[in-house]
């Protein structure tokens, strides 16, 4: 994970590599997976079921699950700067 300041970088070592670029908003978190050509608003990323759902609407499945799941195991460290 780089903190970059306005915005993180993820890198997910899975079935296909997934790059996650995340951002805090007014209306919780934005995530962006820019080789998918997917983004979408979260909220709480320690939520793993609302996450789910958003991220599986924009990116499939088993990449969807992937990304919340991570989100989660790294949210008190975002959460927390």
């Amino acid at each position: 994970m780089i903190n970059y300041g306005s915005h993180y970088e993820i890198k997910i070592e899975s079935r296909s590599g997934i790059i996650v670029l995340l951002r805090k908003t007014t209306l919780g978190n934005f995530a962006c997976m820019p080789d998918f050509g997917a983004g979408c608003h979260l909220a709480e990323l320690k939520d793993k079921f609302y996450s789910t759902e958003k991220l599986c609407d924009v990116m499939g499945k088993i990449d969807g699950i992937t990304v919340a799941c991570a989100l989660a195991a790294i949210a008190a460290k975002i959460d927390s700067r």
